[in-house]
């Protein structure tokens, strides 16, 4: 705010004098230095913005290099860990493949027979229903007619 407040008092200023100069020389050279103000400020920004990105670049590629050879470093460690683990488990899986086939086999077997035993026992009661239905009917159908 404080630079806005400069630049606007300025600006006043400058516009002041050249409206109330008694001689035109005055206005001419406030607008002279202001030019040169404004060639030696934007030569400043220029040249600091020009170091200042140099500088950020140099910075990102040594963080860039050093992040590379880190990824390399894990990779390989994690490359191995990995084969060391997936031989473990795939020894795993080997034994316990077979532990679980056994029991599948034992499971399906009494599954299978206990299948069997229920679905006798349903078909029965299914007949006794049958004929009871069939009973019903023909008493209502009576009735009616």
């Amino acid at each position: 705010m404080k630079k806005l407040l400069g630049i606007f008092l300025f600006v006043g200023l400058i516009s002041f004098s050249s409206a109330y100069a008694f001689i035109g020389g005055a206005a001419k050279s406030t607008g002279n230095a202001v030019g040169k103000a404004g060639y030696v400020t934007g030569k400043a920004v220029s040249k600091g913005s020009v170091i200042a990105a140099r500088s950020t670049s140099s910075a990102v590629v040594k963080a860039s290099k050093a992040t590379a050879s880190g990824v390399k470093k894990g990779s390989k460690a994690t490359a191995s860990g990995v084969k060391k683990g997936s031989k473990a488990t795939a020894s795993g899986v080997k034994k316990g493949s077979k532990g679980t086939a056994s029991g599948v086999k034992k499971a399906s077997k009494a599954t299978a027979s206990f299948a069997k035993k229920v679905g006798k026992g349903t078909a029965k009661v299914t007949k006794k229903g049958a004929k009871m239905t069939a009973s019903r009917t023909k008493k209502i159908f009576k009735k009616i007619f």
